[in-house]
């Protein structure tokens, strides 16, 4: 189970940094 719960975590995580990734091409182009 804390495996399961550590690559949860992980993905999570890798989700998180492709959003702000995102946001951050984002704004780079508005400004």
């Amino acid at each position: 189970m804390a495996i399961v719960g550590l690559g949860t975590d992980i993905v999570e995580i890798f989700r998180i940094k492709k959003i702000v990734e995102r946001s951050g091409e984002r704004l780079a182009n508005v400004f």
